[in-house]
């Protein structure tokens, strides 16, 4: 039984379209890439081990300065993807 109400093709005011328009959009966004990288993430980008990106930074000769937090050294993405070469 029928009220005569019908479901609208929309959703919450956009339409199915526009609202897989805006998903892929969030999907190309950078909020996927992360905005600090640890030591063996930073090794694993550079194809270095991580006991060389240690190594470089304790003797002074690595090009980015981690910010320590407790026991970890955290490497802005930012200036990672400039070392690295990488597009974000």
């Amino acid at each position: 039984m029928t009220s005569g109400w019908r479901r609208s093709t929309t959703n919450g005011g956009a339409s199915t379209e526009r609202r897989e328009t805006i998903m892929a959009e969030r999907k190309n966004t950078t909020a996927d890439t992360p905005l600090w990288y640890t030591e063996d993430e930073l090794a694993s980008l550079l194809r270095v081990h991580r006991s060389t990106v240690s190594r470089r930074v304790r003797a002074g000769s690595f090009p980015l300065t981690p910010l320590v937090v407790g026991a970890k050294r955290l490497y802005a993405a930012s200036e990672v993807h400039r070392l690295a070469g990488l597009a974000v």
